[in-house]
């Protein structure tokens, strides 16, 4: 499924209802690859990406830029490298040992705020893993499909994204 550029009005932010657990990040990456997403996450100055996880994710890197903004965050600090990888199967098979859980990405043993982009680069779901944080920003259709991944109840309306989305 890929969306071409909606307008940022019709774009909805949900939070969620139900437990970040091991199901949950499971359907989170099989949505990923349903919506042929791609996968973003930061690595602080301070820290070194571990061996383990570069060797899994070196051929799947799109790009890594430095920046002061990432989905979700801005800082006020130093830059981070944000990390733009190609969502395979192979990816999130190996991913979810080294990384069981979405609370797993954090710093300093793993990167940090794993989110996901639809092919125009806007985010669909953002997480702030230090604050143990998720959203998702989805259009009506991409909402319905989410119901069908994790439960009609699952994600509660925030309101409408009131301003653009930066482009990742």
């Amino acid at each position: 499924m890929k969306e071409k550029g909606l307008p940022h009005s019709k774009m909805k932010i949900y939070n969620l209802k139900i437990d970040v657990n091991s199901s949950f990040y499971n359907q989170l990456f099989r949505m990923a690859l349903d919506f042929e997403s791609r996968m973003l996450f930061v690595v602080r100055e301070k820290y070194k990406i571990r061996t383990e996880i570069l060797k899994i994710i070196q051929p799947h890197i799109i790009s890594i830029k430095k920046t002061q903004q990432w989905p979700g965050t801005i800082s006020r600090g130093t830059s981070v490298d944000l990390y733009c990888c190609q969502i395979t199967q192979d990816l999130v098979d190996e991913l979810k040992i080294l990384l069981p859980t979405l609370w797993s990405w954090m710093n300093p043993d793993f990167a940090e705020d794993i989110s996901f982009v639809r092919g125009d680069g806007k985010s669909w779901f953002i997480s702030i893993t230090h604050e143990k944080d998720c959203y998702f920003i989805l259009t009506d259709d991409e909402k319905k499909k989410a119901d069908t991944y994790f439960g009609s109840e699952s994600l509660s309306f925030q309101g409408p994204q009131e301003k653009s989305e930066k482009i990742y």
